[in-house]
């Protein structure tokens, strides 16, 4: 069935977008689920149109939670091995009550097709972004200005922490607001906006989440102590420049089918400031 559509708004950077239908028939509706209490194990349905060959349903179970593409910043995939493919994406990931617990996204194929190791948006992170759409509010993520990399063990024992958790400030950006915050290079971000970082990716979505121009507060640790600094969150948009994967700020741009991070976090090797500063 085909039927006639406008785009009430999308979001680029979490590849989603809300279209309104018109029909002169009553349409069946679907509820959002809880994506939050999904487990590794769990059954799933997977709806969507692949290849064009029409309305398609296929089962399997949740592979893993928290899966990491490189895609973007928010990077927070459910991994499925119901079988999806080219024309699945759009479509709903549905639990067995049939609920919406997600949104099919991507696949990893080494030949095109389906090998089990499908992709899909959680539904908690999508439902906000269509929230926010289909009031026509305009998507806008918060930015710091700093450059991040995952704190090892190595480098956990090198700062006196007593576990490799945070995210390690590598980088700052003149101008930015963290630079205007004070925050350095070598300080490890425990907490931001009282949620807890256990590492990088944790940082980027809790600092997209944050609307622009509010102040929050960001616990670090530095030199041996922590530090608790308010922060003024800026504005992600297409005229921010954004931090890019690399060694440093002479280091080259990120490379081909990685996207640089959009909220101002990237990651990058320990460089010799880093070390001096630790």
């Amino acid at each position: 069935t085909e039927l006639p559509a406008e785009l009430v708004g999308r979001d680029a950077k979490n590849d989603l977008a809300v279209l309104k239908i018109k029909s002169d028939k009553t349409l069946p509706t679907v509820k959002w689920g809880d994506s939050d209490k999904l487990m590794p194990g769990d059954q799933v349905l997977a709806f969507g149109n692949p290849c064009g060959l029409g309305t398609t349903v296929t089962s399997g179970i949740v592979s893993a939670r928290g899966r990491d593409l490189h895609s973007g910043p928010f990077d927070d995939f459910i991994q499925i091995d119901a079988p999806i493919n080219h024309g699945n994406s759009g479509g709903p990931l549905m639990d067995v009550s049939g609920n919406v617990v997600g949104i099919n996204t991507a696949i990893f194929s080494p030949n095109g097709g389906s090998v089990g190791v499908g992709f899909a948006i959680p539904s908690d992170q999508a439902q906000k972004v269509v929230a926010k759409l289909m009031k026509g509010d305009s998507i806008q993520y918060g930015y710091l200005g700093v450059q991040i990399q995952p704190v090892t063990p190595d480098i956990a024992s090198a700062v006196g922490l007593d576990q490799p958790s945070g995210a390690l400030v590598s980088a700052v950006t003149d101008g930015s607001p963290a630079a205007k915050a004070g925050i350095e290079t070598g300080d490890v971000v425990t907490s931001f906006a009282g949620q807890q970082i256990k590492d990088p990716k944790d940082l980027s979505r809790a600092v997209a989440d944050v609307s622009p121009g509010a102040t929050e507060t960001l616990d670090a640790w530095r030199k041996g102590k922590n530090l608790e600094i308010s922060v003024d969150v800026g504005r992600n948009g297409d005229d921010v420049q954004t931090a890019s994967v690399g060694g440093g700020p002479e280091a080259p741009s990120a490379q081909p089918g990685l996207r640089s991070p959009a909220i101002g976090l990237g990651l990058m090797d320990v460089t010799p400031d880093v070390r001096q500063a630790m």
